[in-house]
């Protein structure tokens, strides 16, 4: 463990990607802050469970409209340029809903519509962070800087959500947009001091659709990057949607407000750190697909406990392990993709993993949402636990005997 350990915080020892990293820690860690300011202002206008999955929905699918464009620009272009320009509008995004919150002009349908331009500008920011790391780093580090890159977004998840615990019950949630605002200007910063490694572009000729067509020929001929794509959207679709419920278990089951919220947010959070952590020093790169079965199993079984958990304390361990096994399908299927990606369709390939997760994802929310809205919270958590179940069942079955597996 010490040597993994040792392994995994070495990769600091690269300048531009120490530099990057702590850029990126504080503005992630005002990200989580918005997010969780956002869910809380959705329940406080409208009390609604449909409206909290919507809101979930708007924040994520819209990006896959921008996912598979940027991709194709990424493997053309500066990455670093991409992710300058979508840093300056995510704060002007940050910058608006903190001024209608805070004049008291908000409204459902105006943080709908900036939900859904900031996912629009993550769309092409997430595929750009994601395979600008190949660009900070050499390959055999690059396992160990996905890992602390997860680290980081974890730990973030963490302090984003307990600096919503203090702030938003203080000052209100109109403050927590505007210091999510200010932390943009932090990566702005930061990135002055970041050099990537030059590595020439392709000349292109044909056009970006050919461009991304391209790129979907590349994942689907590879039985590996197919297959495991093909699992991570599974979660995506069936797992991931929970966090978007928080609000509703925190205030009508377990009673608990704004800070309840916090705590339930940050208990997954935890669970995700720990699993990036167990990836970047535990986890070989050829045992990878193992670990993503099991990362897998892990989510369901936490969604069917958390279907039935009957107090506060107990669901903070549920969504621990929830957490647990999201960030291992996370953080493991995007090490096994760059691993078996050539650079030359890294950003294409990055950009098909967003967009996995930018249409599974909110598509998760939106259906869970308008479930537990007709019915009771629990059974979304239920109806997902077991769909999961048996398609890693047959996933796993139907894997038995190939080498791919």
């Amino acid at each position: 463990m010490t040597t993994g350990l040792s392994k995994l915080v070495g990769v600091l020892r690269y300048p531009s990607f120490r530099v990057y990293f702590t850029g990126q820690f504080i503005s992630l860690t005002g990200t989580w802050l918005q997010r969780i300011a956002e869910s809380w202002l959705a329940w406080e206008l409208t009390h609604s469970a449909f409206y909290l999955g919507l809101v979930g929905f708007m924040g994520l699918f819209p990006g896959i409209f921008s996912n598979l464009f940027a991709g194709a620009l990424l493997d053309r272009y500066s990455r670093k340029s991409i992710i300058i320009a979508a840093q300056i509008l995510l704060l002007a995004e940050a910058g608006l809903l903190c001024f209608f919150t805070l004049t008291g002009t908000i409204s459902i349908g105006l943080l709908l519509i900036l939900s859904s331009f900031q996912a629009f500008v993550a769309g092409a920011d997430m595929p750009a962070r994601q395979s600008f790391l190949s660009e900070l780093t050499d390959r055999e580090s690059l396992p160990q800087a996905i890992a602390l890159n997860s680290v980081m977004v974890n730990l973030g998840r963490i302090l984003g959500p307990a600096a919503g615990a203090i702030l938003i019950p203080m000052v209100g949630v109109g403050w927590a947009f505007g210091l999510n605002a200010a932390t943009y200007l932090v990566i702005l910063i930061s990135m002055v001091w970041v050099h990537p490694t030059t590595s020439e572009k392709p000349a292109y000729q044909q056009g970006l659709l050919v461009q991304i067509r391209e790129g979907f020929r590349y994942v689907f001929q590879n039985k590996t990057l197919r297959n495991y794509l093909l699992l991570f959207g599974s979660c995506n679709l069936l797992g991931m949607f929970y966090s978007s419920l928080l609000p509703l278990f925190a205030d009508e089951k377990f009673h608990q407000g704004a800070r309840g919220l916090a705590l339930l947010t940050g208990a997954s959070g935890l669970g995700a750190f720990t699993g990036a952590i167990l990836l970047g020093t535990r986890v070989r790169p050829d045992s990878l697909k193992r670990v993503l079965k099991a990362g897998t199993g892990l989510l369901a079984a936490s969604l069917l406990m958390m279907a039935i958990v009957p107090w506060f304390v107990p669901a903070l361990g549920v969504l621990f392990l929830g957490g647990l096994g999201m960030m291992i399908q996370i953080a493991g299927t995007n090490t096994l993709l760059q691993l078996e990606t050539t650079d030359a369709f890294r950003g294409r390939v990055m950009s098909i993993y967003t967009f996995t997760f930018t249409l599974g994802t909110p598509i998760g929310a939106l259906w869970a949402g308008s479930l537990a809205e007709k019915t009771i919270p629990e059974l979304p958590f239920l109806v997902g636990g077991l769909i999961l179940s048996v398609f890693l069942f047959l996933f796993t079955r139907n894997k038995k005997g190939s080498n791919h597996a």
